[in-house]
């Protein structure tokens, strides 16, 4: 073991010191697994650090990493500051921990003990007992697809026929267009990464920027989009099964915002995430956080996700109590009818 122990809970500075039974406790969440928490290592290091807590029936764990948060990211105004993030470090809508009920206590005795600013990304449940170490709030929501035995034509099929004929219409848009998934991806080179930069600077939700080297090491299959010699855009995927049941993960994209009126290149990319799900067999797409109008007219549904926050200093801390609306997010989105 490469740390020392953390109220319950064994700590580790690396991935590769964690145990097999760390996995134990990765059911349903693949980016908690030791061989991608080791490539996020690699290619995106940023202070991890590991806990885990087991016995012979359980086991409970999280992972935190640093980063300087605007955190009012959700609102108006900028203000940066180092915070301990509880996630995965890639902004994906998994959370970074694995809490058993009899481990709660636990838990919230390991959070009073970090030292600084908390945050908690991605809860998947408002039952999450912290209070009172923890203020929750609410993050962005999670948009996902069930797709379970539809291939692509039934998926459209099932359309009522004002959203089918507006995505028909962008599908001709897209007619012509080249499209590749990169044999090797060290091949992703610095016009697709500006790509993802142009996504990123457009961002209303700028959470961290990834290196190159991410998309280049991340076992993901790179879908690019090309007309010509124009690069229009690409998609980053990972179909994942988890119990028995196949996902198709939308991870990343990056667009030429220029010629995305003429090919309606966004939308094609979204349709391609989930054209490739169903060729694969998935029996969902997660689509991920962001666009969510976007991705509720193409019948993906809203699932909450929940924030924590808490500061070490009890002055900081009761702000971020009285404020944690500040920290949340606060748009408010229909659900659409797009199924017959």
């Amino acid at each position: 073991m490469n740390g020392s122990a953390h109220s319950a809970f064994s700590t580790f500075s690396t991935a590769q010191d964690l145990p097999a039974s760390w996995d134990r406790g990765c059911e349903g969440n693949p980016f908690l697994r030791r061989s991608l928490l080791r490539i996020l290592e690699q290619v995106n290091p940023c202070g991890q650090r590991y806990y885990l807590l087991e016995n012979r029936e359980r086991v409970s764990l999280f992972l935190t990493y640093q980063h300087r948060l605007d955190i009012f990211t959700y609102g108006k105004g900028s203000l940066r500051l180092p915070v301990t993030i509880i996630g995965i470090p890639c902004s994906v809508s998994w959370p970074g921990l694995h809490i058993e009920e009899q481990d709660k206590e636990a838990f919230k005795q390991a959070l009073e003990k970090i030292p600084g600013a908390l945050l908690i990304l991605n809860g998947t449940s408002p039952a999450l007992p912290l209070s009172p170490v923890c203020a929750q709030g609410i993050t962005l929501p999670n948009c996902e697809l069930d797709i379970q035995g539809l291939d692509f034509a039934s998926y459209l099929g099932r359309m009522r026929s004002h959203y089918r004929y507006k995505l028909s219409s962008s599908i001709r848009r897209f007619q012509g267009v080249e499209t590749k998934v990169l044999a090797d991806n060290r091949a992703f080179d610095n016009r697709l990464y500006c790509l993802y930069e142009q996504v990123y600077e457009r961002s209303d939700v700028k959470l961290e920027k990834l290196p190159i080297s991410f998309f280049q090491e991340f076992p993901a299959s790179v879908s690019v989009f090309s007309a010509g010699n124009r690069l229009l855009g690409f998609t980053q995927t990972l179909c994942s099964e988890q119990g028995g049941r196949k996902e198709q993960i939308f991870l990343f994209g990056g667009l030429e915002y220029s010629l995305n009126a003429r090919f309606h290149t966004y939308i094609n990319m979204l349709l391609h995430v989930i054209r490739s799900g169903t060729e694969l067999g998935a029996d969902r797409v997660n689509m991920g956080q962001t666009a969510e109008e976007v991705k509720i007219r193409l019948g993906c549904t809203l699932h909450r996700r929940f924030l924590y926050a808490r500061h070490a200093n009890p002055l900081f801390n009761l702000l971020i109590r009285k404020g944690i609306k500040l920290l949340s997010y606060r748009a408010s989105l229909t659900e659409r009818h797009v199924f017959r």
